[in-house]
């Protein structure tokens, strides 16, 4: 009985320490890439940050239309040059 619990403990022993040695070579296989891949993402976002500064304009919340004070360009106003003559000379 005391042999078999020795073999059961030594299997889990054997079986933990090559779980923890296959995971710490898995990360240490890995890491150097996913730190590259992590920098390079703090660098495109401080990049991005700096980038986008000063280049957008300022949005005034008050005012809700741009198009307020827009000029009247409508074609349609201006067909009729002879809109304020009287054209019925009997009335």
């Amino acid at each position: 009985m005391k042999k078999t619990i020795l073999i059961i403990l030594a299997a889990i022993l054997i079986i933990g320490l090559g779980t923890w040695g296959y995971l710490y070579w898995k990360k240490s296989k890995s890491s150097p890439a996913e730190k590259d891949l992590q920098e390079i993402n703090e660098a495109s976002d401080i990049l991005n940050k700096s980038a986008a500064q000063g280049v957008l304009p300022s949005i005034n919340p008050q005012e809700t239309n741009p198009l307020k004070n827009a000029p009247d360009l409508n074609p349609v106003s201006k067909t009729n040059p002879f809109k304020n003559i009287k054209t019925n000379p009997f009335e």
